[in-house]
């Protein structure tokens, strides 16, 4: 980890970005009851009393004279609300790594001890898929001590149960609760307890037929197989569950047909505070912006020819939501998948919606409305980078393609390339 210095920063001068903790407490009624849980009042008061005895967390930014929030979010919100010009802070160079900042970001607020369970659990969960994008994730059955003697230095859930000092069993529970959670945001995510999450869990899994004794990830992999039949997918029209929709707070509503104004004004309504609009297929009304992806060039083709392959869509703001990767280009390009796997010959990959869904949002805090769920595509998308979503169709012949897909692939592993789907199985065998 770089070096850290030590000072007292404007808080102007901080920058707050898409934050792990996006409720700093304010609501007490429903903070859990499980352990010792500051409400965010008390923290003014002990900061107004005694000053802040634990400085935030901050990373010089490209941009002179300014920092990024990195970790430290509820006593950066007391000291503000407290009409503080500065905060004592912890200071780390401009050269931190999105790795290093991370890192610096969860283990700060792992160690803290006013997290709610939930919040506790997406921490040491994004720890885990952090470390194991920056080490490589070792596979499943793989032993550590190579044969030649030498020691495989690619991560498992293990190593990190380990580096957090807690068992493995633990951390392989928050996995599943958080996993349950995303697909089961009323049931598991509004638990008053860990305890309370985990019966819930089991009780889920029961209903469904599935072991309960056993943590074991091809358990999970039922349970998500089963949740995704029933849970993302509506065969209802959204507007039946307009009201749900709304308490939800969608951040991303991805439309993949026309839409008249006053639907598009119906679909908004029903958005949190910050959240994207995305219109595929089509130039959107006045106040979106205009992006396009792109086929496959055909070889050898004409520029007449090159110039069919791109296809228009378009994005609108809603609120303050902050795009999740800065920098990406205008142009998404894509391949189509295999005629012997799609319904249309307009039906979008899995991996281009993957690949907006990680452009406009975080997918851990992602919470995606899908008033058309076509075939089904955006909801595997969702599934696969671990983001909730919702769908709603009630075309049968969509629901059945999508049901085929989590029949035949894993969650985090679904495709619209397998080459072949009545082959798929053997082909996922030889890889």
């Amino acid at each position: 980890m770089p070096k850290t210095t030590q000072g007292s920063i404007e808080l102007k001068m901080i920058i707050v970005s898409d934050r792990m903790r996006q409720d700093f407490g304010r609501r007490t009624k429903e903070a859990p009851a499980e352990g010792r849980r500051e409400s965010f009042n008390d923290l003014k008061k002990s900061i107004q009393e005694h000053g802040l005895i634990h400085p935030i967390v901050v990373a010089v930014d490209e941009e002179p004279g300014a920092y990024q929030l990195l970790a430290g979010g509820r006593r950066y919100e007391a000291c503000k609300e407290l009409g503080w010009k500065e905060i004592p802070c912890h200071i780390y160079p401009i050269e931190t790594s999105t790795f290093e900042a991370n890192m610096i970001e969860l283990l700060e607020n792992i160690d803290r001890k006013d997290m709610t369970f939930m919040e506790e659990a997406r921490a040491r969960v994004r720890l885990d898929k952090l470390l194991k994008e920056q080490r490589g994730e070792l596979p499943q059955g793989v032993n550590k001590n190579r044969k030649d003697g030498t020691v495989d230095t690619r991560h498992s859930t293990k190593d990190t149960a380990k580096f957090l000092g807690i068992d493995q069993t633990v951390l392989n529970r928050d996995i599943a609760l958080v996993q349950a959670a995303d697909i089961f945001p009323e049931e598991i995510g509004k638990a008053s307890t860990k305890a309370a999450a985990l019966g819930k869990l089991q009780r889920i899994k029961s209903e469904a037929g599935l072991p309960t004794s056993s943590s074991a990830p091809t358990e999970q992999e039922d349970l998500l197989r089963v949740a995704l039949k029933t849970k993302p997918w509506k065969k209802t029209d959204w507007r039946d569950s307009r009201e749900k929709l709304k308490t939800w707070g969608a951040n991303l509503v991805i439309i993949t047909k026309p839409v008249e104004s006053d639907e598009l004004v119906e679909i908004v309504s029903v958005l949190g505070p910050k959240a994207w609009v995305i219109c595929l297929g089509e130039r959107a009304e006045a106040g979106f912006r205009d992006i396009i992806w792109t086929w496959t060039a055909v070889a050898g083709g004409e520029p007449q020819r090159l110039q069919e392959n791109y296809r228009y869509f378009s994005y609108r703001l809603v609120g303050a939501a902050v795009i999740n990767l800065k920098g990406h280009s205008a142009i998404f390009s894509c391949r189509k998948s295999p005629p012997n796997v799609r319904l249309a010959d307009d039906e979008l990959p899995i991996e281009l919606y993957q690949e907006l869904i990680q452009v406009f949002v975080n997918p851990s805090h992602a919470r995606i409305f899908l008033p058309y769920a076509e075939e089904g595509n955006a909801l595997l998308a969702a599934t696969n980078l671990g983001a909730a979503a919702f769908g709603f169709s009630t075309d049968e012949r969509f629901y059945e393609s999508y049901c085929k897909k989590i029949d035949i692939f894993k969650p985090g592993q679904y495709t619209s390339f397998p080459g072949s789907l009545t082959n798929v199985k053997q082909e996922m065998e030889d890889l």
